[in-house]
């Protein structure tokens, strides 16, 4: 990660929200499999 850091911030960056997304994604499937309410979405 430190190389693809030094050689592009923007990239390192974008990948990071990618990631981020990702993990996102799958946790709100796995909340809906268990069962677990989503107390985020409610706060509008």
């Amino acid at each position: 990660m430190k190389q693809l850091y030094e050689k592009s911030e923007l990239i390192f960056a974008l990948v990071w929200i990618g990631i981020y997304c990702v993990l996102q994604s799958l946790a709100n499937s796995l909340n809906e499999i268990i069962g677990i309410t989503n107390f985020g979405m409610g706060l509008r």
